[in-house]
């Protein structure tokens, strides 16, 4: 419906038929991203986990749309993972964040490394829209649509009774 009423709109605005196309398909297409790229993961406030860095936890039960993931410092903010951060790291801790107290174990056997770190009050965490809420993101998208859609219907009959015959 809205790729629809965004062809009226551009044709009605445009008057000429394949640049009323090229604009139709040009800004139907980067809507498209940057809603679903940009907005969508922020239509309702994702679940966040925050486990005992180094413990072994349960991931989510069933499907669900992974948004951030990673690890938390002793206060509070978080680290520049490995995804992140081109530098080397030891059991997905930068070795330029590791306490100079832990650095020593950096070597080691991962377990020594892991339990200095977790003593240290590091934790990980884990961000995601649980699948259950699928049917509201389709709600909350299809609205947005819809109003841009009724939008253009307006603009479209706005221009055309305003136009000299």
């Amino acid at each position: 419906m809205f790729a629809v009423a965004l062809g009226i709109a551009a044709g009605t605005i445009l008057r000429r038929t394949l640049p009323a196309l090229a604009v139709t398909l040009g800004v139907f297409v980067f809507l498209r991203l940057v809603i679903g790229q940009d907005l969508r993961s922020h239509y309702l406030t994702a679940v966040t986990v925050i486990y005992r860095f180094g413990h072994a936890w349960r991931h989510p039960t069933g499907s669900y749309w992974l948004i951030a993931q990673g690890l938390i410092g002793p206060g509070g903010h978080a680290l520049n993972t490995p995804a992140s951060f081109s530098g080397a790291a030891v059991n997905g801790v930068p070795i330029a964040e590791i306490p100079a107290t832990c650095r020593a174990l950096a070597f080691q056997p991962n377990l020594k490394l892991t339990s200095c770190l977790a003593s240290r009050g590091y934790h990980g965490f884990i961000s995601y829209q649980p699948a259950s809420r699928y049917w509201a993101f389709q709600g909350i998208e299809t609205g947005i649509f819809v109003l841009l859609a009724a939008a253009l219907i307006a603009v479209t009959a706005i221009v055309v009774l305003r136009r000299d015959a």
